[in-house]
């Protein structure tokens, strides 16, 4: 009987220590599982910061591609337009300024006119 207990106590530690070690595997596979995730997280982070900087670079050489190329575009309708006749932006501008301020001294003077008339 002494000889089964002791085998019992020997199984009982055995089995403890399975037990044991088991759960230590499951500690150590939780903790493992945790920081492999922190670092996949941190990645994760990284890689979409890498990937928001590329996309913000290449926005930003399409629009400096697409203003150059409306800058381009501009002068060449700009040039066509000259050869043919048509007045440029700055033309028209300063053509409707020279309208308004013959169209005030004509009021002026119609205005004056007026004066005159009625004081005959």
């Amino acid at each position: 009987m002494n000889q089964a207990k002791k085998l019992g106590d020997e199984l009982w530690k055995a089995g403890a220590s399975v037990f044991h070690a088991s759960v230590g595997v499951a500690a150590a596979t939780e903790e493992r599982a945790r920081e492999t995730f922190g670092q996949m997280v941190d990645k994760g982070k990284d890689y979409e910061s890498d990937q928001s900087r590329l996309f913000s670079r290449a926005t930003q050489e399409a629009r400096e591609l697409g203003r150059g190329l409306e800058r381009g575009i501009e002068r060449g309708v700009t040039a066509t337009l000259n050869r043919v006749g048509v007045p440029s932006r700055e033309e028209i501008n300063q053509l409707g300024k020279r309208v308004e301020t013959l169209t005030r001294k004509v009021d002026e003077l119609t205005s004056k006119k007026t004066m005159i008339k009625e004081d005959m």
